[in-house]
């Protein structure tokens, strides 16, 4: 559904800069992004958690789901990877016990550890 076609989308996604964005907006004000642009970023699948972001960034997509990095309002780097809503340090962890599996995932985490670094966000709240 078009972000102007929800009656109850939160304001912050109404102002979001987004193109072709296909939303639905589940319990506790949560916006499943199903496909579309978000300043630049492509998201397919992705869930956003709620709250405001500064920026968000793709890493890519591998092995079978797209990666992207959200910098919240409060400093925490996040990371978005299908139906999962990690902080960066949570993510590392998940993936890190699954070294075997997700080499190129094990890669994105290094380097958005390094985004985060460069941006100032801490890895957890």
């Amino acid at each position: 559904m078009k972000i102007s076609e929800c009656t109850n989308a939160p304001q912050w996604l109404k102002d979001a800069k987004t193109e072709n964005a296909d939303v639905e907006i589940l319990a506790h004000g949560w916006v499943r992004w199903n496909s579309g642009e978000w300043r630049g970023g492509v998201w397919c699948g992705g869930v956003w958690c709620g709250g405001e972001a500064k920026w968000v960034m793709s890493l890519g997509n591998c092995e079978g789901w797209s990666k992207v990095l959200v910098a919240s309002m409060s400093g925490v780097c996040y990371i978005s990877a299908g139906c999962r809503w990690f902080t960066l340090a949570q993510a590392k962890q998940h993936w890190e016990s699954k070294r075997d599996q997700r080499p190129l995932t094990l890669a994105l985490m290094l380097a958005a550890t390094e985004i985060a670094k460069i941006k100032g966000l801490r890895e957890d709240e």
